[in-house]
């Protein structure tokens, strides 16, 4: 059993495991892209579902404690994804309806979370970084999601006021469609910062209206773009750097990583001590080469 957790825990078995996934994946793009659903693709869906099956069995069976200590979030999702691909072929089987296969096909969707496998790899670092720091970054991101609406909300009250009005008196089209009901106005002034349409013509839709509004109108542009954007900006850049501090497995892995490389560096020079490679290592030999320059303090 030991040496099977060891084999399970490797970095060669992930790394097959992750590959097994990514075909699952490029398999399950196939399958929707082809018209039929033939026998042949649940042939090979159920291939990968005894796989995943066995896969996860052995792991929980070989160490639990560390199955559900370590990565709980992924293995958590690992779970999730293997009861729905068994839940999938349970479906597939008794399927005797259009409502089972409105939920199969949903399954069929969820189960390609465990795409997030290939974060465990040392070689997708870089990307579990980014996507660890995108999870610590939710909470900023809803904070400013309810402050950028409150600054919409308020400028799409005055702007819809002014419009209203005005569209009581003339007809114009464009304050119609920018600015014609709350609704519009908050919809195209988030538009209007975030690249969705052209400012400019919601700006000159209310010049008709009075030039105060335009000038109101492109301070609130300026203001937004300038100010509240670029401070969010920074506290997203803030709150993934910490993000990046606290993710203890990346320092784990670049401390491990320097320490392979003092090891190799350690031992290329105890290999030149040893000229006569005999695996020993003579006290005059080691005090020469201690004053020597190439090793010794600088």
């Amino acid at each position: 059993m030991g040496r099977l957790a060891t084999i399970i825990h490797s970095n060669y078995f992930d790394f097959f495991v992750t590959m097994a996934v990514l075909a699952n994946s490029i398999f399950f793009a196939y399958q929707i892209q082809s018209v039929s659903d033939g026998p042949e693709f649940w042939i090979v869906h159920l291939g990968f579902c005894i796989f995943f099956v066995s896969e996860l069995i052995l792991r929980i069976a070989c160490e639990p404690y560390v199955f559900f200590s370590r990565h709980r979030v992924l293995n958590f999702i690992d779970v999730v994804a293997v009861l729905l691909s068994v839940v999938e072929v349970l479906i597939k089987i008794g399927e005797n309806g259009s409502a089972n296969m409105v939920l199969w096909r949903l399954i069929r969707l969820v189960r390609l979370i465990r795409i997030s496998r290939i974060l465990r790899l040392k070689l997708f670092r870089e990307l579990r970084l980014m996507v660890h720091s995108m999870v610590h970054c939710l909470k900023p991101f809803l904070w400013t999601v309810c402050l950028l609406h409150l600054e919409v909300y308020f400028f799409a009250l005055v702007f819809t006021d002014g419009a209203i009005h005005a569209l009581q008196n003339k007809v114009d089209d464009n304050l119609q469609l920018y600015f014609g009901s709350l609704m519009r106005s908050v919809y195209y002034l988030l538009a209007a910062v975030l690249g969705g349409v052209d400012w400019t013509s919601c700006g000159d839709s209310l010049g008709s209206v009075h030039p105060a509004y335009r000038v109101l109108f492109v301070v609130y542009v300026v203001f937004t773009q300038l100010a509240l954007l670029n401070v969010v900006t920074g506290i997203f850049v803030d709150c993934a750097t910490r993000a990046a501090m606290s993710d203890r497995q990346l320092v784990l892995q670049e401390e491990m990583m320097k320490e392979g490389l003092h090891k190799r560096e350690l031992e290329h020079i105890f290999m030149e001590v040893d000229d006569d490679s005999d695996g020993w290592v003579k006290a005059s030999k080691l005090e020469e080469f201690l004053t020597d320059d190439k090793f010794g303090p600088t």
